[in-house]
C-alpha cells in the first residue's frame, strides 16, 4: 500500500504530489497522527512496548497533546524526570500517564523558616551565655 504526500517541489509554489510506501515495521506513519486508510493493516508494531516508551519525554518537557511532540515546559516551570516510561496501560488514558510522568509546574520553593528559627534561637542562647560570662 501507499499514501500520498506533497513534496519534491523544493519549496516552490507548485509542489508535486507523490505516493510513498506504507511502513511495515513501524506503528505510525511519520508526520501523521493517524495511519492513512490505505495503510490500514499494513503498518506493523514489531515492539509495541518500545514504541510506546518512546512517548516518554525528557525532564523539563512534556508531550503536547495537539502536536504529539515533546515540548519544553513553559518559562519558569519544570517537570522532574521520575525515571518512568510509558506503557500500554496508559493508552487511551492520557490523564493516567500525566499522573505517572508528572506535568510541568512551578517549582516548589524550599521552606527555610524552621532553619531560620533554629539559628535565631541559637543566637539568643549564645548572646545570653556571653552576657552571663561577661
Amino acid at each position: 500500500g501507499t499514501y500520498g504526500i506533497v513534496g519534491g517541489g523544493g519549496g516552490s509554489e507548485e509542489e508535486e504530489a507523490v505516493c510513498v510506501d506504507c511502513p511495515t515495521n513501524a506503528c505510525a506513519v511519520p508526520g501523521r497522527f493517524v495511519v492513512p486508510e490505505t495503510c490500514a493493516g499494513i503498518t506493523g508494531c514489531p515492539d509495541a512496548e518500545a514504541s510506546i516508551a518512546e512517548c516518554s519525554c525528557a525532564a523539563d518537557s512534556i508531550r503536547d497533546v495537539e502536536s504529539d511532540v515533546c515540548t519544553e515546559c513553559p518559562d519558569g516551570q519544570v517537570r522532574p524526570d521520575r525515571g518512568s516510561t510509558r506503557n500500554i496501560d496508559t493508552l487511551g488514558n492520557y490523564t493516567a500517564w500525566e499522573s505517572t510522568q508528572g506535568v510541568c509546574r512551578v517549582p516548589e520553593v524550599p521552606d527555610y523558616r524552621s532553619l531560620v528559627y533554629v539559628v535565631i534561637a541559637l543566637s539568643v542562647v549564645a548572646t545570653i551565655a556571653l552576657l552571663i560570662i561577661w
